[in-house]
C-alpha cells in the first residue's frame, strides 16, 4: 500500500518559508506579548534608525480627526526627518453622510542634512496651511500655505539634526514598540478580572518568537470595542483600535523610509535664531 503523503495546509504554504502559523489560545498569546515585552524593555534593544510610521485618531465626541506621519533615518549615510500632521475639526457629526463644515489644519515639517550640498549643511522647513472647507465644495477657495526653513552650513549642522531628532523623532512611534504590546498584554490579563466584559470573538495566531497576529472583540455594557495588532520580530507592525465614539489606528514600516524634499525656492529663508521654533511646530 502506497504511504500517503502528509498535506500541508494552505496556511503553512504562504507562511512555509518562516514556518507555519500557529494557533494560540489567549493564555499562550500572552505568554508571547510577555516575551515582547520583555525584549523590548531590555536596555540593549534598539529601535531600527530608519522607518516609516503612522498614526490617526478620530473622537466622534468632539468631532475632531488628526493624522500624522513620520519618516526618519538617523544613519551615516542618511540623516532625515519628514512629519507631517493633518487636524481636521468638524462642524457637527461627520457620520451623519452630510457634507459638513469644517476647519483643517496640515503642518508639513522636514530636518535634514542635505544630501547634495559639498559643505555639510542642515535644513530645517515648516509649510503650515489652515483651511476652512465649505459643505458646498463649490464655494471652498484654496488657501496657500506659508512656508519657511532655516539653512546651517558647516559644523553645527549634524548636532542640530541631533537636536531635531530628540524632538521629532523620539515621540509616540518610538515609545509604541513598548507601550503597545504593554497595554494590550495588560488588557489580555485583565479580563479574567472584568465579569461585566466578555470576549465575543478572538483569534490569536503566531509563527515564531517575536511573532504575534491578534484579533479580539469585547463588549462591556453592551457596548463594542475592537483591537488588532500585529507583531514581527519583536517590533509592532500595526495596531487599531475601535470603539463606539472613536478609533486609534498606528502602522509601521520599520528599516524603510521614503525620501523626499520640500521647493526651498517656494519658502521664506529665516535666520538661524528661528530654528528652535521650527523644532516646536
Amino acid at each position: 500500500m502506497k504511504k500517503k503523503q502528509p498535506i500541508i495546509s494552505l496556511l503553512c504554504l504562504s507562511s512555509f518559508l518562516v514556518g507555519c502559523s500557529k494557533s494560540l489560545g489567549r493564555v499562550e498569546a500572552i505568554e508571547t506579548l510577555d516575551g515582547i515585552v520583555l525584549k523590548v524593555q531590555e536596555k540593549s534593544f534598539k529601535a531600527p534608525e530608519t522607518y516609516s510610521a503612522s498614526y490617526q485618531v478620530i473622537d466622534l465626541v468632539s468631532f475632531t480627526e488628526r493624522k500624522v506621519s513620520l519618516d526618519i533615518a538617523n544613519t551615516a549615510k542618511n540623516r532625515y526627518i519628514h512629519s507631517k500632521s493633518v487636524s481636521k475639526t468638524y462642524e457637527s457629526d461627520p457620520k451623519s453622510g452630510d457634507k459638513v463644515p469644517y476647519m483643517v489644519s496640515t503642518i508639513d515639517s522636514f530636518f535634514y542634512l542635505d544630501p547634495l550640498a559639498s559643505e555639510k549643511t542642515f535644513i530645517s522647513y515648516t509649510s503650515v496651511l489652515e483651511e476652512n472647507v465649505s459643505s458646498n465644495a463649490s464655494s471652498s477657495k484654496k488657501a496657500e500655505p506659508s512656508a519657511s526653513f532655516i539653512e546651517v552650513k558647516g559644523d553645527d549642522a549634524s548636532s542640530l539634526f541631533e537636536e531635531a531628532v530628540e524632538k521629532e523623532g523620539d515621540n509616540v512611534f518610538v515609545s509604541s514598540i513598548s507601550s503597545i504590546p504593554s497595554s494590550i498584554d495588560a488588557f489580555l490579563k485583565g479580563l479574567s478580572y472584568k465579569p461585566n466584559v466578555y470576549v465575543k470573538s478572538s483569534l490569536y495566531q503566531t509563527t515564531g518568537e517575536g511573532n504575534l497576529e491578534l484579533y479580539i472583540v469585547t463588549n462591556e455594557n453592551g457596548q463594542e470595542t475592537s483591537m488588532s495588532a500585529s507583531f514581527d520580530d519583536f517590533l509592532v507592525k500595526q495596531y487599531e483600535k475601535v470603539w463606539a465614539n472613536g478609533s486609534e489606528t498606528m502602522s509601521f514600516n520599520w528599516n524603510s523610509v521614503k525620501y523626499i524634499y520640500p521647493d526651498l525656492s517656494k519658502a521664506t529663508s529665516m535666520p538661524r535664531s528661528s530654528v528652535n521654533s521650527n523644532f516646536e511646530n
